[in-house]
């Protein structure tokens, strides 16, 4: 029987403060072929090989449109029950998917933690830490904190990211090129890149 392989190195998990944006990155980073979205299904169809860069980017762009489009009252996003069945690494209540996105190796996967140590039990895995974040979080009315967010890390794994960079072109997509640089990806399309950004900007306070 398979079992969880937490030396996997095909962990993504993204280090933020709730309401940091972190899961906005994780969908421009899904318009990557190598890495797939926060959601069961839709890991699923990349993983078989049926999703190509335009379906990723409209995806991406749904997520970031649909409390606006159907006037919901909540923000609506992917995430780590959606992909896993669990969240802030407590992995005893992973579903089937997870035991094999763990013990592959073509996909990247992503998971959040605001603890910093929610993944300490997964060696291997990368970190994404986001920094200049609470422009974020004062316009979705969120308390801000200091939290040690490197903790147990291995540097080579870590990798940080800015997220006022948000708010320019040409600064965003200096962080992004960065960040597909360090994983060897090949370069997004910057047209995708730039209308998930501004989509984005035009939505991120809903819910909040």
């Amino acid at each position: 029987m398979m079992e969880i392989n937490r030396n996997t190195d095909r962990l993504i998990v993204l280090n933020y403060p709730v309401g940091a944006g972190g899961k906005f990155i994780s969908l421009c980073l899904a318009l990557s072929p190598r890495v797939l979205h926060q959601d069961q299904h839709l890991a699923k169809i990349k993983m078989s090989g049926l999703m190509n860069n335009e379906r990723s980017f409209l995806i991406g762009k749904n997520v970031l449109t649909r409390s606006k489009r159907d006037n919901l009252n909540r923000h609506f996003e992917l995430g780590c029950m959606q992909l896993a069945g669990f969240n802030g690494g407590r992995d005893r209540n992973a579903n089937k998917l997870w035991l094999e996105l763990t013990n592959q190796t073509q996909f990247y996967f992503c998971m959040t933690s605001s603890t910093g140590s929610d993944y300490d039990h997964y060696p291997e895995a990368y970190h994404i830490i986001f920094k200049s974040y609470d422009w974020i979080l004062e316009k979705r009315n969120k308390k801000i904190s200091n939290i040690n967010l490197e903790q147990n890390k291995k540097r080579e794994k870590i990798l940080y990211f800015d997220q006022g960079a948000i708010k320019d072109r040409l600064l965003f997509k200096k962080e992004i090129k960065h960040l597909y640089n360090f994983f060897g990806f090949d370069e997004p399309d910057w047209g995708h890149i730039e209308e998930l950004r501004i989509t984005w900007l035009d939505t991120f306070t809903i819910g909040f």
